[in-house]
């Protein structure tokens, strides 16, 4: 801490060819090597150059031995759509000598002795193409491309041991083009071109997307609460107990498959998204053994290499984990109301009372990630295994302003504030992730997965504060250290096989996932400055001791949040056939059982003794104060209890759906996709009011929610789409919960409202699609949502304090149009390798009031009025190896907190709005050899401040404050509510495969 803040003191002491659903099949000629084991431990960076000059050295001798011979390698394409052909056979006629197309539909035939062969070329499905006299020579390689055509005759039964491959951008482009939906995707393969570390940086080439503090994700304009997250077919647990949020910076890009956003409806799709519905599928089969180190650093220059304030913590800290030094003890007991005076005093002196922040220089931020990938062939099956382990830590430095402001103050014509403070805060964060998933190819369309993901992450902020609270007339300064850890694991097994010749299909799921928020003794200290020029403490600040513990003023914490997730499903697809007319019909159940606990310890210091106190030791040091010399029963002070019964809550989530949908091809051009989806939703909760009277939720809903996609095909480059699909938007437990949470940050108290209800939408789309080439995508349309009870987050006047709550809305209607292209720019030259994605989305909003209603006209909260993202990418991977992408993005300003009305229409507190914020990123990625890739980037580029702002725009009569005629006269004026800079991030990593 500052000296000059206080008187405490401070001492300082992708991989590349691996593929989900790739076209992989049985091959007699090249069996599988047996997995190796290897075990993880705390590398050193010596540790790695060393283990680098060993592969070094071990390619040098292997190029000694091969340059001997000759080889022969090339590319595998599908003749009609170019579409590349993973799992295909290579073999030279008359010998065993032989390979399979890799990720890329790539081969490499090594170590082939001096001569001329014939080449046989061969997959499921297509006709072999045979070359012969291909001629070898030593220390030379041959290049030897071919095109397959699919066979025309029907074939003998062959037992395959994959999928059609769902990882390319051309497989990606016509699954969207395929879809009934109206969708938008980005591939694995786009992704290994960028310098894209996880999914929260790739979700951001995704057309209409925008992603918020890597977890919260923006769909046309609409937040967090309006999107749903799935991973591998199962809902994802928040990351955050009040709002829907997924880290999506967990997954790494290299364990992604394909991840693709629904914008319409459809009856196998919960009903609970509005905005967009976000699948993520990892990888699960990969196409041989395989092994890649990434590394990176980054600098941010308004952190790295200044002076670091950190919570004091544990050993296990560098881990995100507290290791138990912030818990409270086991033997403290469960009230302290229930403890005589003297155990209280004795309990106050065991507590860890460290209260001195460890000073130190922030380093530049790290990355490391490790993946490796095994394949086994176990008869005619084929086994496969991906793990990733990625760690990184970070840290950052924000100075903010943080301001709060009532009723605009026109006769002085100046701001009427509530607070106006200046923050410092120092966060520290650790992300440590570990994926794993098992895939069993059975043959004959058969599989079983088994995909597990695993998320611990630490972050210890530390806050000081100056400033001013106007409603108690004060000068205050005050701190905050919190640590919060988040666990969360995601496990799904499912299975998927064909019948009847793969004329039906059946796919299960069971998923299990667990969410733990722990958030140990947070501690909070406010001091006041001494105002009174007669007191010998005049201009020094004290630590006020109220007559009732209050820990947001001087105390400590405790917080936790546990909630399990178990789900299952299961879906049957039958292909019908009536001549020509060949409809599909699709039916389902889900259903998912969800629980919740929240606990609040509160711990306030207080007087020990209210008749014998000595307010003197107020003006005592933080430190010192709160060290064991001053708790006694006398003259000092103790801890004493806070948590009253409003402070836990119970929830459950008890919901089952059923559907069942039908695509009906009505001509050769005109497809309908149609269906009902039934959904028996009941939320339940548990909990006290803050006047200690209990408190019952029970939200029970039984909907039919059905939607329509139609489809017409101009031609094979043109569509038209239309779409219809109702769904509904759920409060989040803690937005029903009456718990009254203090947030220091804010200066605010947050609250739930027991009295919300569902609110439902009505969504139409119309959208006209081009697929110029394989890889391009034009597209322009339009969208209307009509919101009943919409869910806002709106302020409450209290004169006391600033407190927030959430309300339901009447009804809102939003309309908009959206443009999307995917472009390249050119056909030959370095043209052809730069691509360009756009999407751009215009919308309106309103909400609607009731009759008589004192509401100003307003958006709907959350709804922006304009989303713009841009991407240029430049892709060389065939040639130089070099890959550069430029990204930008804004969003327009948004309603983050609804203001309050007043009879006198210019008195009202006015909304709260996010201003735009453009963003600019660039990274350049350059391969050097096979195995080695250099990442360059830079990460906000701008560094534009992030803003909260609000509005004074009104006509005023002034006649009501002062006397002699009427003027009426018009106030345009801007308050900043809050604002800070993020930072700029410079970063250079290194991935080496082997």
């Amino acid at each position: 801490m500052k000296a000059e803040f206080s008187g405490t003191r401070c001492i300082t002491g992708k991989a590349r060819n691996q593929a989900s659903g790739s076209c992989m099949m049985k091959a007699e000629i090249n069996p599988v090597r047996k997995g190796t084991q290897m075990t993880s431990s705390k590398l050193s960076l010596i540790g790695a150059i060393r283990i680098l000059w060993i592969l070094i050295l071990g390619l040098a001798i292997s190029a000694s031995t091969y340059a001997q011979n000759g080889s022969v390698s090339g590319q595998v394409k599908d003749g009609k759509t170019g579409e590349t052909l993973p799992g295909a056979n290579i073999l030279i006629e008359g010998t065993l000598t032989g390979s399979i197309t890799d990720f890329d539909g790539k081969y490499t035939l090594e170590s082939i002795r001096p001569g001329t062969y014939d080449i046989r070329i061969s997959f499921i499905s297509y006709e072999p193409v045979l070359f012969k006299g291909v001629v070898v020579q030593a220390g030379k390689n041959t290049l030897l491309d071919a095109q397959l055509m699919e066979a025309t005759t029907a074939i003998s039964e062959v037992t395959v041991v994959a999928v059609r491959r769902s990882d390319t951008e051309m497989s990606v482009i016509n699954n969207i083009r395929t879809n009934p939906l109206v969708a938008n995707g980005i591939s694995a393969r786009q992704i290994s071109l960028s310098q894209d570390k996880d999914a929260s940086e790739a979700i951001r080439r995704v057309p209409g997307i925008t992603i918020i503090d890597n977890r919260f994700v923006v769909v046309r304009g609409l937040n967090q609460r309006y999107n749903n997250v799935w991973l591998n077919n199962t809902s994802t647990p928040s990351s955050e107990s009040d709002s829907k949020a997924f880290s999506f910076d967990v997954i790494p890009t290299a364990m992604i498959d394909n991840l693709i956003i629904y914008k319409s409806n459809s009856p196998e799709l919960p009903a609970d998204f509005t905005g967009g519905f976000v699948s993520i599928r990892t990888r699960n089969m990969p196409e041989k053994n395989q092994y890649s180190l990434t590394i990176q650093g980054s600098y941010n220059p308004q952190s790295t290499f200044s002076s670091f304030q950190s919570y004091t913590g544990g050993k296990l800290d560098w881990l995100g984990i507290d290791d138990g030094t912030r818990s409270l003890p086991g033997y403290f007991p469960d009230n302290l109301q229930n403890s005589s005076l003297a155990d209280q005093i004795e309990l106050s002196k065991r507590l860890n009372n460290n209260w001195i922040p460890a000073v130190s220089t922030t380093l530049p931020d790290g990355k490391l990630g490790f993946t490796m990938s095994h394949r086994f062939k176990i008869g005619n099956t084929s086994l496969g295994e991906i793990t990733s382990i990625n760690y990184s830590s970070s840290r950052n430095i924000l100075a903010s302003i943080n301001r709060s402001f009532s009723v605009y103050d026109f006769v002085l014509d100046r701001s009427g504030m509530d607070f106006d403070f200046t923050d410092t805060t120092y966060t520290q964060s650790i992300n440590l992730g570990i994926l794993n998933n098992w895939s069993w190819y059975l043959g004959k369309g058969n599989k079983i997965e088994l995909r597990n993901l695993l998320s611990n992450q630490g972050e210890s902020a530390t806050v000081f504060r100056t400033g001013k609270e106007f409603y108690s007339n004060t000068e205050i300064r005050s701190f905050e250290y919190a640590y919060k850890n988040r666990l969360t694991y995601s496990g799904q097994l499912s299975g998927t096989h064909s019948l009847e010749h793969s004329e039906s299909q059946v796919d299960w799921v069971l998923g299990y996932a667990y969410a733990m928020r722990d958030e140990p003794d947070i501690r909070r200290i406010k001091q006041v400055k001494n105002d009174n020029i007669t007191d010998s403490g005049y201009g020094r600040y004290f630590l006020e001791f109220p007559s009732n513990p209050l820990s947001s003023n001087a105390g400590r914490l405790f917080m936790r949040t546990g909630e399990n997730i178990f789900s299952g499903g299961v879906n049957y697809e039958k292909k019908l056939s009536f001549g020509t007319f060949k409809p599909k019909i699709k039916a389902g159940l889900f259903a998912e059982e969800k629980s919740r606990s929240f606990a609040a310890r509160k711990l306030g210091y207080i007087y020990s003794n209210s008749r014998q106190k000595d307010p003197s030791i107020q003006y005592i040091d933080v430190e010192d104060l709160l060290s064991e010399r001053y708790f006694n029963s006398t003259t000092g002070i103790m801890l004493a209890e806070e948590t009253s019964k409003s402070d836990s809550y119970t929830a459950a989530n008890h919901h089952y759906a059923g559907y069942l949908s039908v695509n009906l091809p009505i001509t050769t051009r005109l497809t309908l996709f149609t269906g009902l989806r039934l959904e028996k939703n009941q939320q339940l909760l548990s909990s006290y009011n803050r006047f200690q009277q209990p408190v019952t939720v029970d939200i029970d809903s039984l909907n039919l929610f059905p939607s329509a996609n139609l489809t017409y095909n101009i031609n094979d480059k043109n569509l038209l789409r239309l779409a219809y699909g109702k769904s509904v938007n759920r409060p989040e437990f803690r937005e029903i919960a009456p718990f009254p949470f203090y947030d220091f940050r804010t200066n605010a108290v947050f609250s739930g409202n027991p009295d919300l209800t569902n609110a439902y939408i009505h969504n139409f789309d119309f959208r006209y699609e081009l697929y110029p080439d394989n890889n391009e995508m034009i597209s322009a349309g339009f969208f209307y949502k009509r919101f009943l009870n919409p869910i806002e987050i709106k302020y409450i006047e209290t004169g006391s304090g600033l407190e927030y709550s959430y309300q339901n809305a009447r009804a809102a209607t939003n309309f908009g149009f959206e443009a999307e292209v995917r472009k390249s720019l050119g056909k030959e030259g370095w043209l052809q390798n730069l691509l360009l994605v756009f999407n751009g989305a215009w919308i309106r909003s309103r909400v609607d009031f009731e009759e008589g209603s004192i509401e100003q006209e307003r958006p709907l909260a959350g709804q922006s009025p304009y989303v713009v993202n841009l991407g240029l990418f430049y892709t060389d991977a065939e040639k130089s190896g070099l890959n550069v992408s430029l990204m930008y993005n804004v969003i327009g300003e948004r309603i983050y907190i609804v203001g309050q009305p007043k009879s006198k229409p210019w008195e009202y507190i006015p909304n709260i709005y996010e201003a735009p914020r453009h963003l600019i990123d660039l990274m350049i990625s350059k391969k050097i050899g096979k195995n080695l890739e250099v990442k360059l980037g830079i990460k906000d580029l701008l560094n534009q401040p992030v803003t909260f702002r609000q509005s004074v725009d009104t006509d005023v009569d002034l006649s009501t404050y002062q006397a002699g005629g009427a003027e009426v006269v018009h106030f345009t004026r801007e308050q900043i509510y809050r604002q800070y800079r993020p930072g700029s991030f410079y970063s250079i990593g290194l991935q080496y495969l082997f």
